[in-house]
């Protein structure tokens, strides 16, 4: 062997080395059993609380203590939102069996006003308590809304755009969402009464996007496709679309960071540090293994996801939390 192949050898080994030093491991922390049927986890806060379903009702996952939320008279809601002083939001089912938005307050409920919408349903709500959300207008119309001092805002669609849906604002009162544009969905921001559409990119290779949420810095998250296979996807604030090179993904969370968490190769739990993807699963730590993580919901500032999984051959659907580990 000569010098310089030994020499270069040992560089690429450096390298590898470092590299496998700076990648991302994953810690899983069990919320509590959940139900196949009526069971998700949707929001989280920077307090490391989750908000779900919990068998078909709304619930709050606390550090181990699980707490079912009352509903508006029906047997079955969700909880999508928790903002940092505990504030939830999300809809639960009337004895008609149409939605009733809502925000809880230490566990107590209260409507949303409707300002002449029905079936509404409570997505996001921030530290201000704004709340935005989607229903049905006093036409009959499928319109967002944002909700801010007791007012009732429609949100309309941005030009020849119809059925405007929000599901994340920021704590600028940025949200975003998607609408319907010549029989495609397309991603769409809201900010003081204007609806701009962010489109599906400039490559030609996508027909449709959405967006699932929203930084403090405006980044947004989702996804993009055509029939298949989807992207996990950003947009910066100038609105411009990066792929975050994951097929049959859909990114649902971002912090102010820029780290991303979705889902990626359809059920698979992922995590995007900004410069790379990592499918969570793939990279758990010791204390994690057996474990088998699905879509990652939500991802606060200290990185911690919230997600479902299963463990072993347990058939049980788990609420659980993920954190990043070194």
């Amino acid at each position: 062997m000569t010098r310089h192949l030994a020499r270069a050898i040992t560089l690429i080994t450096s390298t590898m080395a470092c590299a496998g030093a700076f990648a991302a491991h994953f810690h899983v922390t069990d919320l509590g059993a959940i139900s196949d049927v009526g069971g998700a986890v949707f929001g989280i806060n920077n307090q490391n609380v989750v908000v779900g379903q919990y068998f078909g009702l709304p619930a709050v996952f606390d550090h181990g203590t699980i707490t079912s939320l009352p509903v508006a008279g029906g047997t079955t809601g969700s909880a999508y939102a928790i903002n940092d002083l505990g504030v939830v939001t999300g809809y639960g089912e009337a004895a008609d069996r149409s939605h009733v938005g809502l925000t809880w307050t230490a566990g107590v409920a209260a409507p949303l006003p409707t300002g002449g919408y029905s079936n509404m349903d409570g997505r996001s709500v921030n530290t201000a308590g704004h709340v935005v959300g989607t229903g049905w207008n006093a036409e009959g119309k499928q319109r967002a809304f944002v909700i801010s001092g007791g007012s009732v805002t429609e949100v309309g669609a941005p030009p020849q755009g119809r059925s405007t849906f929000l599901y994340a604002v920021n704590e600028k009162d940025v949200a975003v969402g998607s609408f319907y544009v010549n029989g495609q969905v397309h991603a769409m921001r809201w900010k003081a009464g204007k609806s701009v559409d962010l489109g599906v990119g400039t490559t030609g290779e996508f027909t449709k996007s959405w967006a699932n949420a929203v930084n403090n810095k405006g980044v947004a998250a989702g996804g993009a496709g055509t029939i298949a296979p989807e992207q996990a996807v950003v947009w910066d604030r100038q609105g411009t679309m990066k792929t975050l090179g994951l097929a049959r993904a859909s990114a649902n969370g971002i912090n102010d960071a820029g780290h991303v968490c979705g889902y990626a190769l359809d059920t698979s739990a992922f995590y995007y540090d900004g410069k790379r993807s990592y499918i969570v699963d793939e990279h758990l730590d010791a204390a994690s293994t057996g474990w088998r993580v699905y879509s990652a919901a939500a991802i606060n500032k200290q990185n911690a996801m919230a997600a479902t999984g299963r463990f072993g051959n347990d058939p049980t659907l788990h609420a659980v939390l993920v954190t990043v580990v070194d």
